[in-house]
């Protein structure tokens, strides 16, 4: 007996191969800059963004951004999406830094396609990446089923879930920082139509 896989998959996790000593560099700078805006997410962990200064079009990530584009393209066949002539792809995103404490409450991406999470420095005893299942409703009179899993993950490895689920990040027992950044895709209309 086996599965049968008719359904896209909608969690995805590859590793960066290339090198990320300057995409954290410079993710460090970044926590520092005066016309960033700072969020302190419900858990603490920090949110900083500039919208005029996407981490994603950083000169560090050209080297990711090059190996991401083939497989974001993979995820996105997987999903069976497409999209119209009069439509195309806009992407924003930000970092989080996590301390000692910290943790974020679940919460979902429901203008977004696409979340992709980068763990530009995640080392050990920081928490995971949690994610609910959504055939919890479902699922819920059934024995002791465990609702939310981690996924699994290191320095260097990239997730990409679809942005209505539901997901978390547990406390962070390590004494270390944990910085990942976040990449959301989204369907927008293009200009003039």
């Amino acid at each position: 007996m086996q599965a049968v896989k008719i359904f896209p998959d909608p969690i995805w996790k590859a590793k960066f191969p290339g090198r990320l000593d300057k995409i954290l560099s410079r993710a460090k700078e970044y926590k520092k800059k005066q016309d960033v805006v700072n969020n302190e997410l419900l858990g603490k962990t920090i949110q900083r963004y500039n919208l005029k200064d996407n981490p994603h079009e950083w000169d560090e990530l050209e080297e990711f951004n090059k190996w991401f584009a083939p497989n974001m393209q993979k995820v996105w066949n997987n999903w069976e999406c497409n999209l119209d002539e009069w439509q195309e792809i806009r992407f924003k995103s930000w970092i989080n830094y996590s301390n000692k404490g910290n943790y974020q409450l679940e919460h979902t991406h429901p203008a977004d396609v696409m979340t992709v999470i980068f763990y530009v420095h995640k080392p050990e005893r920081t928490a995971s990446l949690q994610i609910q299942n959504p055939l919890m409703y479902h699922w819920k009179n059934h024995r002791e089923t465990q609702f939310w899993k981690d996924v699994p993950a290191t320095t260097g490895d990239v997730i990409i879930i679809p942005g209505w689920m539901l997901h978390r990040v547990d406390i962070n027992e390590s004494e270390e920082e944990r910085i990942s950044i976040t990449i959301n895709a989204t369907v927008i209309t293009k200009e003039g139509y």
